[in-house]
């Protein structure tokens, strides 16, 4: 594994949902989803020129995603992974493509928010407001 300490700290610091007792960590799909989300979004965007064919490989496990955004739940952003996000998320940084691991943790961070949202959504009573 080619990944720095911090970078490992900083992974396991934005996959983490929620970190109250107890820690509740996004499913392995879902952080899947967004390494190749994040592979996509880096061919499609032009960003990478002659993209290595392990990022090829990446992307195109996320293209049938729907956008982050999307008026889809969160519950379907997730990409089927036979092997540990962490492994998904190191082949994406050897890919040597600069600060990749700074948008992976961006696109993490809005997932998660996204994610705590439909929990909270979820759970919280909503009152009728009388007109």
């Amino acid at each position: 594994m080619v990944l720095t300490k911090e970078q490992q700290a900083t992974y396991v610091k934005r996959i983490r949902v929620a970190s109250g007792p107890p820690a509740t960590i996004m499913p392995e799909n879902a952080i899947a989803a967004l390494v190749c989300r994040t592979a996509k979004d880096l061919i499609d965007s032009g960003v990478v020129q002659n993209a290595s064919e392990e990022l090829v490989t990446l992307a195109t496990s996320a293209a049938d995603l729907p956008e982050l955004y999307d008026g889809a739940s969160a519950s379907v952003f997730r990409v089927p992974t036979e092997e540990p996000p962490i492994k998904l998320f190191d082949r994406l940084v050897t890919c040597s493509v600069e600060d990749v691991d700074t948008y992976f943790y961006c696109l993490a961070e809005l997932h998660k928010r996204r994610l705590r949202y439909e929990s909270i959504l979820s759970a919280q009573p909503f009152l009728a407001l009388n007109k």
